[in-house]
C-alpha cells in the first residue's frame, strides 16, 4: 500500500514550510495526491516526494519557477532530453562567466594587494626581458568609446585563448613628453595584453625592452605626467636617451584613490 504524506510532514521532510508546498499548488508545479472536502488538508504520495526533491534541486541548481514548471509539464522523453541540454548548455555559459568575473576580482585584489605592499617609488635603473604581447593600436586617445571598446576585445582575446591571468599594456608617446602639461595625459599608442610563452597565439609579437628606468605607480592619474617629466629628467642626468615612448603595466585599469581615480602600475621607460 502507498504511503500518504500530510503537507506538514511533507515540510518537514524537506525543511521547508507549508506556504512553499501551497504556493507550489497554486502556480501548478505540485498539485497535492488529494485535497481533503472537509478540513482542506493536502495530501501527497510516495511519488510525489521524488517529484519535490527532483524540484528542489532544479530550484537550488537556479531554475525558476516558470522553468520548473515547464520540466514538470513535459511529458516525452525526448522533449525532457532536449530541455536539459539546453539547460546544461546555458549553465556551462553562466559558468564560464563566473570564472571571468572572479577572475576580474582576484585582479583588483591583487593590485590593490601591491598598493599596500609596494611603498618603493624611486626610479631605478633595470634590464628587462622581452615580452610577448597582443595589443591593438589605439587611433584617438580621446575617444573614450573606442579605449572602452579595446579593453572590451582584449578581455574577448584573452578568454579565447585561454589566457586567465590578464596584465594590461599601455605603451605611450614620450616624444613631446616636456611640452605636455602637467595635468594633461600622454597619448595613448597601443593597448594591449602579456602573453606567457605557453599561451602564445596568433597575433602575438614579442616586444623588446632591455635596458629601461621603471619607477612604481599607485597615485592620481593627474600626476602620471609630472611622473614622465622626472623619469625623462633622469634619464637625461645619466646621458642617455629614451626610446621614445614608456609602458604602463596593469592588472587593474583604475582605482578610487582619497583624491580622485588613479591606477597601480608599473611604469617601464626603455633607454637606447
Amino acid at each position: 500500500m502507498k504511503k500518504i504524506y500530510k503537507i506538514s510532514e511533507v515540510a518537514n521532510l524537506f525543511g521547508i514550510s507549508r506556504q512553499t508546498l501551497i504556493f507550489y499548488h497554486k502556480k501548478g508545479i505540485l498539485n497535492p495526491m488529494k485535497i481533503d472536502d472537509s478540513n482542506g488538508y493536502r495530501y501527497y504520495s510516495d511519488e510525489q516526494i521524488w517529484e519535490l526533491m527532483f524540484i528542489l534541486s532544479m530550484k537550488k541548481a537556479g531554475f525558476s519557477l516558470e522553468e520548473i514548471k515547464k520540466v514538470c509539464e513535459l511529458k516525452s522523453a525526448e522533449k525532457s532530453l532536449d530541455f536539459f541540454r539546453k539547460k546544461v548548455f546555458e549553465l556551462e555559459e553562466k559558468i564560464e562567466e563566473l570564472i571571468y568575473i572572479k577572475e576580474k576580482m582576484k585582479r583588483r585584489i591583487e593590485g590593490l594587494e601591491e598598493h599596500f605592499k609596494e611603498n618603493d617609488r624611486r626610479i631605478k635603473y633595470e634590464q628587462l626581458e622581452d615580452i610577448y604581447w597582443y595589443f591593438i593600436d589605439l587611433k584617438d586617445k580621446n575617444n573614450d568609446k573606442e579605449i572602452i571598446g579595446i579593453y572590451t576585445e582584449l578581455e574577448k582575446v584573452a578568454k579565447k585563448n585561454s589566457v586567465r591571468n590578464i596584465n594590461f599594456v599601455h605603451m605611450i608617446c614620450l616624444e613631446k613628453v616636456e611640452e605636455i602639461e602637467e595635468k594633461e595625459m600622454l597619448p595613448v599608442l597601443k593597448i594591449g595584453i602579456i602573453v606567457e610563452k605557453d599561451k602564445r597565439f596568433k597575433g602575438c609579437e614579442k616586444l623588446k625592452i632591455g635596458r629601461s628606468y621603471s619607477v612604481n605607480y599607485n597615485e592620481n592619474y593627474e600626476l602620471l605626467t609630472k611622473r614622465y617629466k622626472e623619469i625623462n629628467e633622469k634619464v637625461r642626468d645619466k646621458n642617455e636617451e629614451i626610446k621614445g615612448y614608456a609602458l604602463e603595466f596593469s592588472k587593474e585599469l583604475t582605482f578610487t584613490m582619497a583624491d580622485g581615480i588613479g591606477g597601480i602600475m608599473k611604469i617601464v621607460v626603455p633607454i637606447k
